[in-house]
């Protein structure tokens, strides 16, 4: 799925050390894919998947008050996208929206 928005096939993947588990996106460029560390999300692969939203609106924790708003559009109550979002869940309940720009990510979380 396109992750940045620029049109071109990107791709999501989890990765171990053998200790940790962590998420990748990488994303397609002219001379090949840029490596991107997303987060940590456990130790075992059962704890955390990757999966993708439609596109729509999304009301985050912040806006469903699970967790208190800082008020910065790094905490925005509400997410609308036009594309689809790649999400990962951890531990079958806790949700992150990832939000890539260019080499920054942000990330939303949907539930606490």
């Amino acid at each position: 799925m396109d992750l940045d928005g620029d049109g071109k096939p990107d791709q999501a993947l989890l990765a171990t050390d053998g200790h940790k588990i962590k998420a990748f996106a990488i994303m397609a460029q002219k001379q090949g894919g840029r490596v991107t560390e997303l987060m940590e999300c456990g130790e075992t692969t059962s704890e955390c998947s990757l999966q993708s939203l439609p596109p729509g609106r999304y009301v985050t924790a912040c806006g469903k008050q699970l967790v208190e708003c800082s008020g910065s559009p790094e905490d925005p109550e509400e997410i609308v996208s036009k594309t689809p979002l790649l999400s990962m869940i951890i531990n079958e309940n806790i949700e992150v929206v990832f939000l890539l720009h260019g080499s920054e990510v942000q990330r939303v979380w949907l539930t606490d």
